[in-house]
């Protein structure tokens, strides 16, 4: 009989800590996963670096100037990105306008409220790091 109760005991004490550990883990949000849009530290946001400058919507960005159009900018449709680490994101988008519609990827890094560094896809030897001014 006393054999009956611990084993009984010893059952549910294990059902119900496995029932709460999974619940926990259901509601967790991976920072590995992709997210639809810009990220929140940039959205709405203006940055510029002398002849170029980027705007950031909701869900999509824009390129002016040499990168982009001069006058009304290019949108960069189907934004995705997914946190690398604290304020350094990987987006993925696509280019419309020139007829590229599998996603290019760029890493942006929020230094602080003035300052963003912007690179482009890493496979291109001709990639630098582009430092942008926050109006």
């Amino acid at each position: 009989m006393q054999m009956k109760k611990t084993l009984t005991f010893i059952s549910i004490s294990l059902g119900i800590l496995i029932g709460f550990s999974g619940i926990g883990q259901q509601n967790k949000v991976q920072a590995s996963s992709w997210h639809k849009g810009i990220p929140q530290i940039f959205r709405h946001t203006k940055w510029h670096n002398g002849s170029s400058r980027i705007t950031f919507g909701t869900k999509i960005f824009s390129f002016w100037g040499p990168e982009g159009g001069e006058r009304f900018g290019i949108p960069e449709t189907n934004v995705k990105y997914k946190q690398i680490s604290h304020h350094k994101y990987l987006l993925s988008h696509e280019e419309p306008h020139s007829g590229i519609f599998s996603p290019i990827y760029s890493y942006a890094k929020y230094v602080n409220a003035k300052k963003m560094i912007w690179k482009w896809d890493k496979t291109s030897k001709a990639v630098v790091n582009y430092r942008y001014y926050h109006w």
